[in-house]
């Protein structure tokens, strides 16, 4: 006999998010030209936005390598209620995972949450350029050591 799995619990979308969002506008000449992606906007367009337990509502922003190790399906993001930076995986916290469609008459709605994932991307630059500074650095010292 099959388990039925939990199903998981709906939460709102963030404030300012439409259902209408979420769903892609397609393409084409019948497609009016207002209601076409904006790609220059976001992310070429849409915005995903993760939903956990710990943070809230986030905009993923940078995948974060594991160096040749498998991957982790981990990523830097922004928090929309703080926006404080921070780093999410792919685990059972992320309760759920939307994609927002930035629609040329929606720009001017959703620029909360660009400059948001603007603002995520740079912390986030920041951080990775500070770690991978730490470890050349640490390198360095290493060889200098053991230079004579």
């Amino acid at each position: 006999m099959k388990k039925k799995g939990k199903r998981p619990p709906e939460t709102k979308l963030p404030e300012g998010i439409l259902e209408n969002d979420l769903l892609f506008p397609g393409w084409g000449h019948d497609t009016p030209h207002e209601d076409r992606i904006d790609y220059e906007a976001g992310d070429h367009g849409q915005l995903e936005m993760w939903y956990t337990e710990a943070f809230g509502w986030c905009i993923p922003t940078l995948k974060i390598g594991n160096a040749g190790r498998h991957d982790t399906r981990r990523t830097y993001a922004i928090a929309i209620n703080t926006a404080a930076g921070c780093r999410i995986g792919h685990g059972p916290h992320v309760k759920r995972t939307v994609t927002v469609y930035i629609r040329k008459n929606r720009v001017e709605a959703l620029q909360k949450f660009i400059d948001l994932y603007n603002k995520g991307l740079e912390m986030a630059g920041f951080t990775r350029d500070r770690i991978s500074t730490r470890r050349m650095n640490t390198q360095n010292r290493r060889r200098d050591l053991w230079d004579f």
